[in-house]
């Protein structure tokens, strides 16, 4: 069967965007260029000019494409939303180490240096402290946490942990963060319940 144009190009911004993740992930937001994402994608060096005409542009749109995905993934699909939920994710996501993952603190750190990137990671945190604070209102109207918690306090306190964490990973992948994850959300978990 025969794909349509928009099919086409739709493939061609996802293997174009899966590139500048991978590059990302291996030199820094700011390691590389159009046209090496271009060609890691097997595509001609200028297409990527043509779907996203600057790098920034393009570095905004795999923001967009990965906070689509860890927002997504912020809870556990097989889980109650809530703790027990956030616990089994981020286990699992400090178990495996994702070009996604790298990217994303690869943005984060480059956000340090570029205003622009900055304001696009902030949004993110913004999402991501978002969507950590609705489900700490579902496992609430569940009766799973406390009624009277400060929910945007403990999604910021949540984020900056997870965050926090997944940098040490990076640099220091022989501690035992899983461990240190587990002992930390029993403790909140605890702190929490009704």
């Amino acid at each position: 069967m025969r794909r349509t144009q928009e099919e086409r190009r739709q493939e061609s911004e996802s293997r174009l965007l899966a590139a500048a993740v991978k590059l990302i992930a291996e030199k820094g937001a700011n390691g590389f260029t159009l046209a090496e994402v271009g060609h890691e994608a097997g595509y001609s060096r200028s297409l990527p000019g043509h779907y996203f005409e600057t790098k920034e542009a393009l570095l905004a749109r795999v923001v967009e494409h990965i906070t689509r995905e860890s927002l997504a993934a912020i809870t556990d699909p097989d889980a109650e939303p809530g703790i027990a939920s956030m616990r089994a994710r981020w286990g699992r996501a400090l178990s495996a180490d994702s070009h996604r993952t790298r990217a994303l603190y690869a943005l984060f750190l480059g956000a340090m240096f570029d205003p622009e990137l900055a304001k696009i990671m902030a949004r993110y945190n913004r999402a991501t402290v978002a969507r950590i604070a609705d489900s700490l209102r579902e496992a609430i109207a569940r009766g799973d946490v406390r009624g009277d918690i400060d929910v945007e306090a403990e999604a910021q306190a949540l984020l900056l942990f997870r965050r926090g964490s997944a940098l040490i990973h990076f640099t220091d992948p022989d501690l035992d963060l899983v461990g240190i994850l587990e002992q930390y959300m029993t403790q909140v978990a605890e702190r929490l319940k009704p």
